[in-house]
Formats: C-alpha cells, sequence, structure tokens
C-alpha cells in the first residue's frame, strides 16, 4: 500500500510530458496497486461466502496491540529466574541475543 503513490509519483516523472499523460499515467499506476487489495477481498468472498473470513479465521487467537516489552520480559524470565546455562534458559537466551541484534 505504501508503494502506490510512490509508483504514482514515479509514473508522472519524464520530461515533455503533457499534464493530461502524466494524469493517465499516475492513474493508471497508482489505480492498479490500489485495485490489488480489493480483488484480493472479493477472491476470498467469492471463494468462502463471507467478506471478513480472514478475520473470522484469526479471531480465536485474539491479536491485540500490546507492548513488545512485556512480551521480551516474559521471554527473558527464565534468566531471572534459574541459572543461564540451564536447559530451560536456551530459548531466553536465544531471545536475548536476537533482542540485542536488532537493537544494534
Amino acid at each position: 500500500m505504501i508503494l502506490i503513490p510512490i509508483a504514482a509519483v514515479f509514473a508522472t516523472s519524464g520530461r515533455g510530458l503533457m499534464l493530461r499523460e502524466r494524469a493517465r499515467r499516475a492513474a493508471l499506476a497508482g489505480g492498479l496497486g490500489a485495485l490489488g487489495p480489493v480483488v484480493t477481498e472479493l477472491v476470498i468472498w467469492a471463494q468462502t461466502g463471507a467478506w471478513d473470513a480472514f478475520f473470522l479465521v484469526q479471531e480465536p487467537y485474539e491479536h491485540k496491540i500490546r507492548s513488545p516489552t512485556v512480551g521480551l520480559s516474559a521471554a527473558l524470565s527464565p534468566l531471572r529466574h534459574d541459572s543461564p546455562l540451564a536447559l530451560d534458559s536456551a530459548s531466553a537466551l536465544q531471545t536475548l541475543f536476537v533482542s540485542l541484534v536488532v537493537l544494534a
């Protein structure tokens, strides 16, 4: 979705193009890009009979906006309670390593 306006602006670039041609190119590039999600939803609706089938399938997983620090704290809790060399702490050590790599 972020690339749609970029594609529309890029399509209008060019020397010597008339305003009408630039508008046509922008509408073509941006319009076709914007139709992608619409067509996807129509195909899902046609195949399942429910326009919100994806969201209905995802509903049991209770997706919510959560703070990433809460999950990180829970993942690192074995390091606070057990020995860092214990087998149960392996995933916590991996989480710590990946977090440090991402932050670096």
